[in-house]
């Protein structure tokens, strides 16, 4: 086994980013996001066998967020596609969250899987994701709009956005939430979740001490 690899504890933790719902202002989920030593994000993996080390600890710690009644949702690269029953087993509620930097080359892939049970997130929308890839993942899943657009948007475009997003069956998380304002904001265009640095949720954080400020 390629060293760095066996090293992975020593290199990345996984951290969790809560989601919120936007009328209750309960966590209800939470996002499994990769760290390096210095606590600083990691956009992406050269090394496969990396990515998918880190995808299992990920699935494993979801598990846990899980029994404890929470949703949750770990990233996955589209070459991972082809073996995810492989790697996450049959459907068992993690949700997948398909990052935007990779066109989508195989839509009937991803229906297939969705026929089976998995659900999908589509991260950052609408940052690199055409309307025939919103649809090639709709019926259940979530929907994340990207901080950018969500802070450019009047009320009535975000409105828009979170009613379109509704006639496919997605609900909707609004990423980058800070304030109480944007919190209003993300709640008045009917989003159901927020997700961000806002002071009631802070910042992503290990497992454990997200359970114990969350599912005490």
């Amino acid at each position: 086994m390629d060293t760095a690899v066996l090293n992975l504890q020593a290199m990345i933790r996984i951290v969790w980013q809560p989601i919120a719902e936007t009328t209750s202002r309960q966590v209800r989920g939470a996002e499994a996001l990769a760290r390096n030593i210095h606590d600083i994000a990691i956009p992406n993996f050269s090394n496969h066998a990396i990515a998918l080390q880190c995808l299992a600890q990920a699935v494993e710690e979801a598990q846990q967020l899980q029994r404890l009644g929470l949703f949750t949702s770990v990233n996955i690269e589209p070459w991972m596609v082809n073996d995810l029953v492989q790697l996450i087993g049959e459907p068992s509620g993690i949700m997948l969250e398909l990052t935007e930097r990779d066109p989508m080359d195989c839509p009937d892939i991803f229906r297939d899987l969705q026929v089976r049970g998995y659900q999908f997130v589509i991260d950052d929308w609408p940052q690199g994701h055409s309307p025939e890839h919103l649809k090639a993942l709709a019926s259940g899943g979530l929907v994340k709009i990207s901080q950018e657009h969500f802070r450019a948007s009047t009320q009535a475009i975000l409105s828009r956005d979170v009613s379109s997003m509704h006639a496919l069956n997605m609900r909707v998380v609004v990423e980058g939430v800070e304030t109480d304002e944007q919190w209003s904001h993300a709640a008045e265009a009917g989003a159901e979740f927020v997700q961000g640095f806002h002071p009631s949720l802070g910042l992503p954080m290990p497992l454990m001490e997200f359970e114990t400020r969350f599912c005490s």
